[in-house]
């Protein structure tokens, strides 16, 4: 386990620069990862990674991601496998994901240097990618604490999970919904995990459809500071979002 959060440094870097707000970013053994930038920050940021859904591009994954999170952090966005429709990637074994997770955030490090905090990394995933993300959590081993599970993995989380995931110092799921299928499922999981010692909570775009899009970019977005609250990585973010 990776605790949640040394504090940043509080000495001043150069600005953060790079092509462009998103870039692809070469990883040993997989594909490229999208990566979001956060241009001109001048000190150490936070790791996220976003695992896109079935027949989703990494990209998508990125931007949906960055509106998210005031793209404050970096926000890495690996790739997976070819699938669905041309151009769109699916997500391989449980082991394979979680090595090119870790893949291409070690690359990351290589080509972002100090401007990367250490410390944990933030997992989040949307519908197959949550599913992708579960057994992540389940082990632990350098993920934060704090993680989000949208649109997916329902059958997951029940209490061995929770168990699993308080074992190695889990705290605190945020689960995104934007259809009623998933409100119904994430209000019993939610129920579930608080009963079994989970910080969680559930958040509801009010949408009807299986995506990850505007609605519940800022149903998210609205959710955030409670998520990352007690890392802090996430200090200056935090000052941001409640204007001081």
């Amino acid at each position: 386990m990776v605790d949640a959060a040394p504090a940043a440094s509080t000495s001043a870097l150069s600005p953060l620069q790079a092509e462009s707000w998103l870039i692809e970013l070469p990883v040993e053994g997989f594909r490229d990862a999208r990566v979001s930038v956060p241009l001109g920050a001048r000190e150490m940021r936070p790791v996220v990674v976003a695992l896109h859904g079935a027949g989703d591009r990494p990209e998508w994954a990125c931007g949906s991601w960055r509106g998210v999170t005031d793209s404050y952090p970096f926000v890495v966005c690996p790739t997976g496998l070819p699938g669905g429709a041309p151009n769109a990637f699916v997500w391989g074994n449980d082991a394979t994901v979680e090595r090119e997770v870790n893949a291409s955030v070690a690359a990351l490090r290589r080509r972002f240097g100090d401007h990367v905090a250490p410390g944990c990394t933030l997992l989040t995933g949307f519908s197959q990618g949550a599913i992708r993300t579960v057994p992540m959590l389940a082990r632990g081993g350098g993920w934060c604490p704090q993680a989000v599970l949208c649109e997916g993995a329902y059958d997951a989380l029940g209490k061995s999970f929770a168990k699993a995931f308080l074992g190695w110092g889990g705290r605190r799921i945020l689960l995104g919904c934007s259809q009623p299928y998933c409100v119904k499922i994430f209000r019993e999981r939610e129920t579930l995990l608080r009963g079994a010692g989970v910080d969680v909570r559930m958040v509801d775009s009010g949408e009807r459809t299986h995506n990850l899009n505007a609605e519940m970019v800022s149903t998210l977005h609205e959710a955030w500071p409670w998520l990352v609250r007690d890392d802090d990585r996430w200090s200056t973010y935090l000052h941001m979002r409640r204007g001081e």
